[in-house]
């Protein structure tokens, strides 16, 4: 099992802050932790 982190954004609000994805699992599809991206220039993490 081997898993990635992905640059997203959360689109809850109009700010669209910066986020980060692990993605793992068995078939490698699943979101394992989420946490800020702190390279987002608007957010900041």
């Amino acid at each position: 099992m081997s898993s990635a982190w992905k640059q997203s954004a959360c689109v809850f609000c109009a700010v669209d802050c910066g986020v980060e994805l692990q993605i793992g699992g068995a078939d490698g599809r699943q979101i394992t932790r989420v946490k800020g991206d702190r390279a987002h220039p608007a957010s900041a993490g």
